[in-house]
């Protein structure tokens, strides 16, 4: 037998090609998982940023071309939806039609040949070019006129005092050929005489629902300016026949008129009358025991060096005047409820940049927002109430004399001093976006002041949308800090008992109970937030408040009287098996607390009852009558109670994992050297676990920024801003879930939701980014202890 000894071979610590194969393989498939990850959230982005862009785009305005129309003596001119049958009303009541075909698809104009050089800049007349329509009205010389085009209704007023209206209805019809044209019909009414004198109407304006109908006019009669209010009514036939019913005729009897009034409007629902002065003065009167009663004297361009006014024109919906002074100055007034007074006033709300050759010499509001184009002698300006913003504007090199939007907010017309009409493309989906739209504070119609809103539809088709999501952003950010209130302190304090006080053979259990607890479904809890948890603490918020304050307190006063206690006693029960005697004691404390919630509540929270003449506990309008804000049953307590649960789990789990993964000898070291196990956790476990526990934090706070089905469910989805812990909120991401299914594709309220995710996404990235931020810095500070 060999003595040798036993040389280990060098091939000992030679790896298997297999196993290098392998590795690299392994290596390459989780770096092109982790560049694929990384892919997939820039993807995400990049998507969410190219659906929020064009909010931010301006509007495209583009000459189409031009078509000679020779009408002499225009009054009124309008559109149909489709800009291919535009009609002049002249002064002598003459109705003419312009026909300009456009091709279905392409949405263009036929355009006039020029020979070898091809199309020209005119456009083609259609085949019926352009023609006279009878209206029905007598041959009379009118002097007044009144175009609403939302309603296609003009009201007339003639040299003799005669009132006369003009309703023109466009309808599409097909030909044998199956070739499609744009057909008007026209009715007119020549109404009773309604003035005494004969004297010629300077000024007219109409109101005209479906039950009632309202005409206002100015006369000059004897040297003296007449205003006259004339009311309709709804008369219903036995056959169910409707028919408008002269009411009553007021005249106003103060002393307006001698002020020389100019201009005429009437609002409301034909009760508001608003007249403008040579003065610059604009009163508000409004019908009431069957007379013109002044309730505001208005200066709209106050503060400027022209106060004149050179004209006044309804947006849409009839809830806001758009101004002009002589010089080109351009406000908004609009309504708004005076609580106060108690009634509706008018103030001046927006302040547009000037025109630059004067005022407005005609006004085209737009049919479906809050846009309008104003035109003078050498301008065009588009401009948009809500956001005081200027769209587009024009100097021209021809004097505009009668101008239209088109109705779907597609094109504008301008019919100059030479008999031309100038078509252009509009282009602009979103008028009602911008930076301002979104994140500054807007006065809208309505509001008595500037504010932060979030409202994108109503029941009407005139409603003024409302798009910041400052409110929303506020909501988020407010039901995630009641839910960190309550989640965080329970979440960390139960991760440091079971990592550092309860023995191993419990924890075995409560970790995955905790684990599996965070995979409740979320639309589960919202189902009990608002079914269950927010009927049931409605009634007993003293109650809520008394477990709030006594059971923390009386776990502090067992845990100060149990470290008093004799060592035999405090023996009888094993090391980390405290919570035998500790859970007893809360839930009775609990129970307690919320037994004698009633007691309280009538001990202190007291109000007078008229019903029964005397005081009694009510929480519910205590809270009222103390704080001036509202209490509501879905409210952010119960948010931050039934939110808390769902956050607790992912709070405790990371926690937990970070202060039981701190090295042993850095305890047993404290413990060595005498200090407490309350004294290690403090100074010792709780530093060194920091980095941990903060980004547990972090990431609780994203995974509620990001709850849906709770706050969609348990909070009322008001989109109000008060810290009012007894009212609701609503959040971005509740808010998504509720607009999108109703957002048509593409619109500004489908892109406004993905901005509201880019503004998610940018928060959670931000936290994220803060978290990682800071655990690092955390580190490098205890990584010495």
């Amino acid at each position: 037998m060999s003595s040798e000894p036993h040389i280990p071979s060098e091939n000992r610590f030679t790896v298997a090609r297999a196993t290098l194969i392998l590795d690299r393989v392994m290596t390459g498939v989780i770096k092109f998982g982790g560049w694929l990850v990384m892919l997939a959230v820039f993807a995400i982005f990049a998507f969410i940023f190219l659906q929020i862009l064009p909010l931010f785009g301006r509007p495209s305005v583009e000459p189409v071309g031009q078509v000679a129309v020779p009408v002499e003596n225009v009054a009124v001119m309008g559109v149909d939806e489709w800009g291919e049958l535009p009609f002049f009303l002249t002064r002598a009541g003459k109705l003419y039609l312009a026909d300009l075909p456009r091709d279905l698809e392409t949405r263009t104009y036929e355009r006039e040949k020029s020979g070898s050089e091809g199309e020209s800049d005119r456009l083609a007349p259609g085949p019926r070019g352009l023609f006279e329509v009878d209206t029905g009205l007598p041959d009379k010389n009118w002097t007044a006129f009144y175009y609403d085009a939302y309603q296609s209704q003009v009201a007339l007023g003639s040299e003799d005092g005669r009132i006369a209206l003009l309703n023109i209805d466009y309808r599409t019809e097909f030909l044998p050929d199956r070739s499609r044209r744009v057909v008007a019909d026209v009715k007119s009414e020549l109404l009773p005489p309604l003035s005494i004198s004969e004297a010629p109407i300077r000024e007219i304006a109409f109101f005209d629902s479906s039950a009632n109908r309202s005409i206002a006019f100015l006369q000059e009669v004897e040297g003296q300016t007449k205003v006259t209010l004339q009311t309709y009514t709804v008369q219903s036939s036995l056959f169910g026949a409707a028919t408008m019913v002269a009411d009553k005729q007021i005249s106003l009897d103060t002393d307006i008129t001698d002020e020389n009034p100019e201009r005429l409007l009437i609002g409301g629902r034909g009760d508001r009358i608003f007249l403008s002065t040579e003065g610059g003065w604009l009163y508000y009167l409004r019908l009431q025991d069957e007379r013109l009663e002044r309730v505001q004297k208005l200066r709209p361009f106050a503060g400027k060096s022209d106060p004149s006014i050179f004209s006044v024109n309804w947006l849409l919906g009839k809830q806001s005047l758009i101004l002009t002074s002589e010089s080109g100055a351009n406000v908004t007034l609009a309504s708004y409820l005076d609580q106060e007074a108690g009634q509706i006033l008018y103030t001046r709300i927006k302040d547009f940049s000037q025109l630059e050759a004067g005022g407005a010499a005609d006004f085209s509001a737009a049919q479906r927002n809050r846009g309008f184009l104003l035109a003078n002698e050498q301008q065009l300006s588009l401009r948009y109430s809500t956001t005081k913003d200027v769209r587009w504007e024009k100097t021209t090199d021809y004097r505009p004399q009668k101008i239209a939007l088109g109705p779907r907010w597609d094109s504008i017309f301008a019919y100059d001093t030479e008999q031309n009409l100038h078509v252009y493309a509009l282009d602009d989906p979103h008028p009602n976006a911008g930076w301002k739209a979104f994140f500054g504070k807007i006065w809208y119609e309505g509001k008595s002041d500037p504010e932060f809103e979030w409202q994108s539809s109503s029941g009407t088709s005139d409603f003024e949308p409302k798009l910041s999501i400052v409110p929303l952003f506020f909501g988020s950010i407010k039901g995630t800090l009641y839910a960190m209130l309550f989640a965080m302190p329970i979440a960390v304090l139960a991760a440091i008992y079971v990592s550092q006080y309860l023995r191993p053979e419990a924890k075995r259990y409560i970790k995955p109970a905790m684990e599996i607890m965070a995979s409740l479904p979320s639309v589960v809890l919202g189902f009990l937030a608002a079914l269950w948890l927010a009927p049931l603490i409605e009634d007993r918020v003293p109650s809520i408040l008394l477990m709030l304050i006594t059971i923390p307190l009386s776990a502090a006063l067992l845990g100060y009287f149990w470290g008093r206690l004799p060592q035999t006693i405090r023996n009888s029960i094993r090391p980390g098996s405290e919570w035998l005697v500790i859970i007893p004691v809360i839930l009775v404390v609990g129970y307690l607390a919320w037994q004698l919630g009633p007691a309280l509540e009538a001990l202190v929270f007291r109000v007078y009852d008229p019903d029964i003449g005397a005081k009694v506990g009510n929480f519910r309008q205590w809270w009222v009558e103390t704080t001036g804000v509202s209490f509501e049953q879905r409210n952010s307590l119960v948010v931050g109670l039934m939110m808390g649960f769902a956050v607790i789990p992912i709070i405790f789990t990371i926690s937990e994992d970070a202060l039981t993964n701190v090295p042993p000898y850095l305890t047993s070291a404290s413990l060595a050297l005498g200090a407490s196990r309350w004294q290690t956790t403090w100074r010792v476990i709780l530093p060194t676990a920091s980095p941990g526990i903060f980004s547990a934090t972090i990431i609780g706070f994203g995974r509620a920024v990001g709850e849906t089905m709770i706050l969609l469910m348990a909070t009322g989805n008001t989109p109000i801003m008060e810290w009012n812990i007894f009212n609701g909120m609503r959040t971005l991401a509740a808010n998504i879930a509720v607009e999108l299914p109703e957002a048509p594709q593409f619109s500004t309220l489908y892109r406004t939701l993905f901005l509201g995710a880019m503004a998610l996404f940018l928060l959670t990235f931000f936290l994220n980014t803060v978290a990682e931020i800071t655990r690092q810095h955390l580190r490098e500070k205890y990584k010495t202890i």
